[in-house]
């Protein structure tokens, strides 16, 4: 159920003002615990409000004012500027570059443009609960990027390895599903060592799910700015 008496404070961007304004005003209207701190239209206004409001969950669309997925292409610098906001991209369609892409980049959570109000509100809950929101076909998405040959060493713009070869040998494990406990079983070391050296690598790569960190290991384009904090 959502939370009625602590709001979840949530930044709103949308390309249409007015559309913007009516949404802000059917999460009041509904008094269902979320609460709209800020309104954002292009890609700019959306990264000021992010330096100046503190938020719990950045909620943009995908195609903001100033160009088609400017939306999504700010999604790590978000996550830069609000290291403990929870990003929700709102997409047009279920496009499985887009998917992938969004969550690669940093996203919690995706919908597309057939969610009702009450999904939307509920994918918020959901998110800052620590989950991620995606539709069955979406996660499938997902799988099928998980099920791709293992990554190759993952390495900055130099062409510099990132990792050590333990660390690449934890993705890897990672990367075939396994938990935290099985890679300790398979490494035959402590489940408190696996997690620290899943926050270094966390750290190094600048990422903060196991999500991230498998669609970041199958990118074989540039490697994702380094964020000084990482959230939990």
């Amino acid at each position: 159920m959502l939370r009625q008496k602590q709001g979840i404070r949530v930044i709103l961007a949308v390309a249409n003002r007015l559309h913007t304004e009516l949404m802000a005003a059917e999460f009041k209207r509904r008094a269902c615990g979320i609460e709209v701190v800020g309104l954002a239209f292009d890609a700019a206004g959306l990264i000021q409000l992010a330096e100046t409001v503190d938020a719990e969950i950045v909620l943009s669309a995908a195609e903001l004012r100033d160009g088609f997925q400017t939306g999504a292409q700010v999604v790590r610098k978000l996550r830069n500027l609000q290291p403990k906001a929870h990003v929700v991209l709102m997409l047009g369609s279920s496009n499985r570059e887009q998917v992938i892409e969004a969550f690669r980049q940093g996203a919690h959570g995706v919908l597309n443009g057939d969610e009702t109000f009450d999904a939307l509100c509920k994918c918020i809950e959901v998110v800052m609960q620590g989950e991620i929101w995606a539709s069955n076909k979406e996660l499938s998405y997902l799988l099928e990027a998980f099920s791709e040959p293992a990554p190759a060493p993952i390495t900055n713009a130099k062409g510099t390895t990132l990792l050590t070869k333990r660390e690449e040998e934890v993705v890897r494990l990672v990367a075939e599903g396994m938990t935290n406990r099985e890679i300790s079983v398979r490494l035959s070391l402590s489940e408190h060592t696996i997690r620290n050296y899943l926050f270094r690598i966390f750290d190094k790569l600048g990422i903060s799910s196991r999500v991230e960190l498998v669609l970041r290991a199958l990118d074989s384009g540039s490697p994702a700015p380094v964020r000084e904090q990482i959230t939990s």
